[in-house]
């Protein structure tokens, strides 16, 4: 696997991306704490009274996202295995457009059950990446302040979006599981409510709701 040259310009640019993650981070109420790392590791650790996340950091160029466009511009976001070295389940990447007014953040839960194919560049040569839809990624304006935990924004945001999606957007969304957020009764729930006879891996998922022994 070939992996472009370190280039003292690139990481001047990834570092406004730290630095905006760790300010936007801080004005939602988590305590953060920067981190040493290497190639690909983790960039901070984000902690609060209901959350707690280690943070990946990137930053896209204007040709990839621009200052123009208020949506990431590509159905999925390609995350390459790579990132996946060390875990996932407390694991975030927030992704800024080049302007750094936006991000997107993508929970690396949503990563392994996401589909896989090979893809070759200028710089990686076939490299392993899952592609993950957009509408399992939650978008922030990086400016705006609020309260609320990434779970509740999440949960609120699948509850929004999900009757919206067409067939195969919605097939997809389930395949992958439980969104972050989203919790088990409820994701039960869009399973029973939206999954088909014509889905046979889902219908699995549609157990019902038992309430757990007490003592």
């Amino acid at each position: 696997m070939n992996f472009k040259r370190f280039n003292e310009t690139d990481a001047e640019y990834g570092k406004a991306a730290e630095l905006a993650a760790y300010e936007m981070m801080k004005t939602r109420g988590f305590n953060v704490v920067e981190l040493p790392h290497g190639v690909y590791g983790k960039d901070l650790k984000c902690t609060s009274k209901h959350e707690e996340f280690y943070v990946e950091c990137e930053r896209r160029s204007p040709k990839t996202w621009g200052a123009n466009c208020d949506y990431f511009p590509y159905p999925t976001y390609n995350f390459p295995k790579r990132r996946l070295k060390d875990g996932s389940q407390d694991r975030i990447l927030i992704v800024f457009r080049c302007d750094l007014e936006k991000c997107l953040i993508v929970f690396y839960q949503d990563v392994e059950k996401a589909s896989a194919r090979l893809v070759s560049n200028r710089c990686v040569k076939d490299e392993t990446v899952f592609d993950i839809p957009i509408n399992r990624c939650l978008l922030l304006n990086t400016s705006q302040s609020s309260q609320e935990t990434f779970a509740e924004m999440n949960s609120k945001r699948v509850e929004r979006l999900f009757p919206l999606l067409g067939h195969q957007e919605r097939k997809r969304f389930l395949e992958i599981g439980k969104p972050y957020g989203v919790s088990d009764f409820e994701y039960r729930n869009m399973l029973a409510r939206y999954a088909e006879p014509t889905w046979p891996s889902l219908q699995c998922r549609k157990s019902p709701y038992t309430q757990p022994t007490l003592f």
